[in-house]
């Protein structure tokens, strides 16, 4: 991912219902703003976790 910054994350941070589509995927930080973080994962065709 270009100009995006790779993230290490601990998945039991997060729902477990999350945990399956977390796991072994890359993480960036793609925010616009620094009152919300956003997250693409990459894996599958990607997703945005708001």
């Amino acid at each position: 991912m270009t100009n995006l910054k790779e993230l290490r994350i601990n998945i039991e941070k997060f729902p477990e219902a999350l945990h399956n589509t977390l796991k072994d995927a890359k993480i960036y930080d793609s925010s616009s703003s620094p009152e919300a973080q956003v997250l693409f994962i990459d894996k599958k065709d990607g997703y945005y976790l708001k």
